[in-house]
């Protein structure tokens, strides 16, 4: 089953098209939302909305990529969560995010041009410095299954995921989106 078909049944309003979705990604999401908030309720309900939000959102949208369409809606309500789980002080969790927000230490403008320069900075690293780049800091995962999934000692994922951070950073100061420290 192939994730057209899935877009299909749910642009038909067949529930047959979620569940698909479901018994596919469900896993993923739920593992990206728990890599976030390290509960495995607060994981569950962000999953199931955000599969609510796959039933809503696909008509009239129609995503080329139904699993990571479904991996940003599960971050977007986990992420939602976070803040307000910290605004009520229910989570003392240090968080990837928290790693990259050190490094840049300034809030980022909110122009849209941010993303672009990500993708420019993304697609210019080697793919295991991308993969590993991403694992952290988009799909939160901890730095010790990064470093079983790439053959690699935690230690070298660390220095690596640092080094990346100055390179992001550097490349922030060129385009003068970031001031010197």
């Amino acid at each position: 089953m192939n994730d057209t078909r899935i877009v299909t049944l749910l642009h038909a309003r067949q529930e047959s098209g979620l569940r698909l979705a479901e018994e596919r990604y469900r896993k993923r999401m739920q593992s990206v939302a728990y890599n976030l908030l390290s509960s495995r309720q607060d994981a569950e309900e962000c999953t199931n909305d955000a599969l609510l939000d796959l039933w809503n959102t696909v008509p009239p949208g129609a995503p080329e990529n139904v699993e990571l369409y479904c991996i940003m809606l599960v971050r977007r309500r986990a992420l939602d969560r976070l803040r307000y789980n910290r605004a009520q002080k229910r989570c003392a969790t240090v968080l990837p995010l928290d790693e990259l927000q050190e490094t840049l230490c300034e809030p980022m403008p909110d122009d849209g041009e941010l993303p672009a320069v990500l993708n420019t900075f993304l697609y210019a690293l080697p793919d295991r410095d991308r993969r590993l780049f991403l694992q952290r800091y988009w799909l939160c995962r901890p730095i010790a299954d990064i470093a079983a999934d790439l053959h690699m000692h935690q230690g070298s994922v660390k220095s690596r995921l640092s080094r990346l951070r100055r390179r992001l950073a550097e490349s922030l100061k060129e385009r003068k989106m970031l001031h010197e420290k």
